[in-house]
């Protein structure tokens, strides 16, 4: 999460009507929360901005307003949790999939529409991870036949969503200097999956692979 986020401008109204459910300041109030992370739920990870930089600790605050503090650093913090020694009401641990954290980076973001192809989407799934692995999961949904896989490329950080819950589509996320290279592995994939590419649209940064 970038450090120009303003807690304060984005939740003081929200505060003023609510106090009772903001028991912190928020930064640049002094003492107040200074967010360095969001989970995928919304969940911010903040510093507690007392004392000593070197000290702050770290409080999770949760869309509910729920609120878990830990009095560690950052990397003692993000050390604990990943490797399950640490535990957390606020981010539940889910058997299926090891805990991760990604750097805040800029991203370019394609979405490309697809035809079905010959294959089966289990057997479309695993040619495009295979073909662009190794690749760690981020989470998957299905319901009521449909299907949304989430993932990412490890070598790369490239951050991909292969669904059927909003037609067939392939969402990619990854820095602008790799555009061309992962438009390249990309193509590869698909054309292992027997599926053509439709339309290519750009949702977020200047990336094209129109």
């Amino acid at each position: 999460m970038p450090l120009t986020a303003d807690l304060l401008e984005d939740f003081g109204p929200l505060r003023d009507r609510w106090p009772e459910q903001y028991p912190y300041p928020l930064f640049p109030e002094p003492g107040g929360l200074l967010a360095w992370a969001v989970t995928d739920t919304g969940t911010h990870l903040c510093w507690l901005t007392v004392g000593p930089p070197a000290s702050w600790p770290v409080v999770i605050w949760s869309r509910d307003d729920d609120y878990e503090r830990f009095d560690r650093g950052v990397a003692a913090f993000l050390d604990e949790w990943l490797s399950g020694r640490l535990t957390s009401e606020l981010l539940p641990a889910d058997p299926d999939i090891a805990p991760w954290f990604d750097a805040a980076v800029d991203r370019d973001h394609i979405y490309l529409r697809l035809d079905e192809g010959p294959l089966p989407y289990p057997e479309r799934l695993r040619i495009l991870r295979e073909t662009l692995g190794p690749t760690a999961d981020r989470g998957s949904y299905e319901h009521q036949g449909s299907r949304q896989d989430h993932f990412v490329v490890t070598e790369t950080g490239w951050q991909l969503t292969y669904e059927t819950a909003y037609g067939h589509q392939l969402r990619v996320a990854f820095p602008p200097a790799d555009s061309a290279r992962a438009r390249d592995a990309v193509r590869t994939a698909l054309a292992r999956m027997g599926c053509a590419v439709q339309s290519a649209s750009p949702i977020h940064g200047t990336s094209s692979w129109a």
